[in-house]
């Protein structure tokens, strides 16, 4: 292909079962410290309960801990934010 601009192609990554990936990721989590988390979602809301504290995201707010790290609880800062690769086109949400 003579163009790569041809070739882009944009794209978004979305979290579409928080709760799913809250479960996968328990191990790094447990090596992080966090011994029990569970989040759940109600009204647009996400809580995650930790054996200690509790904290409530919007979805916005949940992707941006979770892609960019903002707003990271404590516990959290070994596990989040993810390490997701940059790629050219590619859009977190």
């Amino acid at each position: 292909i003579e163009n790569k601009e041809e070739c882009r192609m944009s794209g978004t990554i979305k979290i579409i079962n928080p709760c799913l990936l809250f479960e996968q990721l328990g191990f790094s989590m447990e090596r992080a410290g966090v011994s029990k988390s569970d989040i759940s979602e109600e009204n647009g809301e996400y809580t995650i309960t930790t054996d200690t504290d509790k904290y409530v995201f919007s979805s916005e707010g949940l992707h941006r801990m979770i892609f960019e790290g903002a707003d990271v609880p404590p516990e959290f800062k070994n596990v989040f934010p993810l390490n997701m690769p940059k790629i050219d086109g590619m859009d977190y949400i």
